[in-house]
């Protein structure tokens, strides 16, 4: 599969929005250029055409005698290929169920096939541990390609149609020469079964995708050892392809989760922003896209849409726990370890320090009201209070817990606050009275919450968890596991059909809202991550132990 097949460079981390059913299973797949149709090889020998835009059939016919295991479509996309059980490979025009073609010379089932890019060649492997290229025209083999010992599972033709890679049982990844017709050496040796192979666009590198739960990055011309290993998935990886510029590749696995990766050091999918040298603690984007910064050094940092620093200031002595925009955005606000909350225009001029009290210690949040009248401040003592956002004037203050409040957040419509921290409890209090509705509870101390609407509410907790609560029902809806460590943050798309959480793991993740499921994981944040804030159209920031922010185009 292609990355235009996968669809990489253009939304390959949505969830699913249909599925396509074979009642025998799906053995393989392709997807043709435009992306109107999926074609499917099954276990029952017959080969299915869904539109991809209805998810409606468009024909099913027999294929093999016994099973489908490999398919794909020509390069001009009008005609397409299948081999399996039965050792023959066959040649079809879509709209037709009789093949235009068929290659015969396989002694036994064919696992893998791939057009070559001028369409008039094709290399094949199977279990007869053959690889075998063929010609199109009149379905002649023109060379057997010999050299491993046992069943040949995968194959990858590169771009420019001069070499392919095969993979086998016997352990071996060999590279063979389409021109001369030879071997052009051994990659590797004594692997893992290796599942698929791909060629990166430039036809530089390949990856391997084996049973030992890796994904292995290999320079042809320095064989022997990867280039590098991408670790994370918990079973055996089935399936890769790479971004169309060959910068990041999609892996995924038994595990049902894809991963994405950068290709080139550093391992991961942007380059860095810096700012500054201390670590980012707090993050928040405008409703026009501007970011918002806090850091260990107490410097906040206010950025345009496209990462440009607009204005910086020194907003407190000692580090910023908290950073959040007006709803009008017109004025944002700092949390500090000093205690202060402080009030800033879009030129980072100083409007207004509230007066918190000593007694209550690190100011640790602060949140505007969805109307933009009042302002709600969590603090180290446990207390959370209320202020006229205009003046700076205390409407309230009350105990929200015996340990620090680190989060405090309005429901969209203003009439909630939920606030939690240290202890394991999450409170729901009625704004205007400030009495307590609900209380629901984590294992370990809260972490990040977010509403999702009025009737529900995301929470995560050092735990290693993720909650989905129904707020009307009083109960949790959804656990969401897969950090190994605490999830130190956490975020939602905008259409509220995603979640993204980071963890003490230095992964983030994404999770589909409606099951639950995790759909991606970035992985190796070799300096942390101790922030995350979500853009209007969808743009991933992470803040990172060392003073730099990666911004991840979540939406493509």
């Amino acid at each position: 599969m292609t990355s235009s097949e996968a669809g990489l460079g253009q939304n390959a981390m949505t969830e699913t929005k249909r599925a396509l059913r074979s009642p025998s299973g799906i053995l393989s797949l392709a997807r043709d250029r435009d992306a109107r149709c999926v074609l499917a090889g099954c276990g029952d020998g017959l080969v299915r055409l869904w539109e991809a835009a209805t998810g409606g059939e468009i024909g099913a016919f027999r294929a093999d005698a016994n099973f489908v295991k490999t398919v794909a479509f020509a390069p001009d996309h009008r005609s397409f290929a299948t081999g399996g059980g039965e050792g023959i490979v066959r040649l079809w025009q879509i709209g037709r169920e009789q093949p235009i073609l068929e290659l015969r010379g396989h002694a036994g089932p064919v696992f893998a096939l791939a057009y070559l890019p001028d369409a008039a060649r094709m290399v094949t492997a199977g279990y007869d541990r053959s690889v075998r290229l063929w010609d199109l025209t009149d379905g002649a083999c023109l060379h057997a390609f010999a050299g491993h010992t046992q069943p040949v599972f995968a194959l990858a033709v590169r771009p420019d149609g001069r070499q392919a890679v095969t993979a086998g049982k016997d352990g071996t990844i060999r590279l063979w020469n389409l021109e001369d017709r030879r071997s052009a050496g051994v990659l590797a040796e004594a692997r893992p079964d290796t599942y698929a192979l791909a060629y990166a666009p430039d036809g530089r590198r390949v990856v391997s995708c084996d049973f030992g739960q890796t994904a292995n990055l290999w320079n042809p011309e320095t064989p022997a050892e990867p280039e590098h290993v991408f670790e994370g998935h918990g079973q055996p990886v089935y399936a890769a392809v790479f971004s169309p510029d060959g910068s990041r590749l999609l892996t995924g696995g038994a595990d049902g989760v894809f991963k994405l990766w950068r290709t080139a050091p550093p391992r991961r999918a942007t380059e860095p922003h810096a700012l500054g040298e201390f670590a980012v603690l707090a993050l928040a984007f405008s409703p026009d896209g501007r970011l918002l910064s806090g850091d260990d050094a107490g410097l906040a940092r206010l950025c345009d849409a496209g990462g440009q620093e607009l204005h910086r200031v020194q907003a407190h002595a000692r580090r910023i726990h908290g950073v959040a925009f007006s709803p009008d955005a017109q004025r944002w606000l700092t949390a500090g370890q000093d205690g202060q909350v402080k009030i800033w225009d879009n030129a980072a001029q100083h409007l207004l320090t509230l007066a918190t009290p000593d007694t209550a210690g690190a100011a640790l949040t602060g949140r505007w009201s969805p109307d933009g009248r009042l302002l709600l401040t969590a603090h180290a003592d446990g207390s959370v209070r209320l202020w006229d956002a205009r003046t700076g004037a205390e409407q309230g203050t009350w105990s929200a817990s015996s340990e620090p409040v680190t989060c405090a957040e309005f429901s969209p419509d203003g009439r909630s606050i939920a606030t939690a921290g240290h202890a394991r409890e999450i409170r729901i209090w009625e704004t205007v009275s400030r009495r307590l509705e609900r209380t629901f509870e984590h294992r370990a101390g809260v972490t990040a919450l977010r509403f999702a609407g009025n009737a529900l509410l995301v929470s995560a907790s050092r735990d290693q968890t993720v909650q989905i609560w129904d707020l009307a029902e009083g109960r949790s809806k959804r656990t969401l596991r897969g950090h190994p460590k605490e999830v130190t943050g956490l975020a939602l798309s905008s259409d509220g059909r995603r979640i993204f959480t980071s963890g003490a793991d230095a992964s983030v993740r994404v999770w589909s809202f409606e099951t639950g499921q995790e759909l991606l994981s970035l992985q190796d944040f070799r300096n942390g991550v101790m922030s995350l804030a979500l853009s209007p159209s969808d743009v991933l920031v992470t803040g990172a132990l060392r003073g730099a922010v990666w911004r991840w185009p979540v939406a493509k």
